[in-house]
């Protein structure tokens, strides 16, 4: 399991061959001179976002980028506590 924090809408369109899990790496980042890649491969992985501003990020989004991620996302909002107190 992959758990992403804070990830806006914006960086997860711009991550999409990542957490799509596909079994294909993705080059995550490089050094200027293209020498050293960190590349992953996150196939069969669970992916979570959690973030507090999912629903205003896609304010202002292009429309086919908003629909990608409503395709390929589950988008759960949580209004009150996840845990029960004794």
């Amino acid at each position: 399991m992959l758990i992403l924090d804070e990830m806006t809408p914006t960086c997860a369109v711009t991550l999409k061959k990542t957490l799509q899990a596909s079994n294909d790496d993705a080059v995550l980042g490089t050094s200027p001179t293209m020498q050293h890649a960190y590349v992953v491969n996150s196939y069969r992985t669970m992916i979570i976002i959690t973030t507090n501003t999912w629903a205003t990020g896609l304010l202002g989004m292009p429309k086919h980028d908003v629909e990608w991620l409503q395709m390929n996302c589950v988008y759960i909002h949580v209004v009150e506590p996840l845990w029960e107190t004794s």
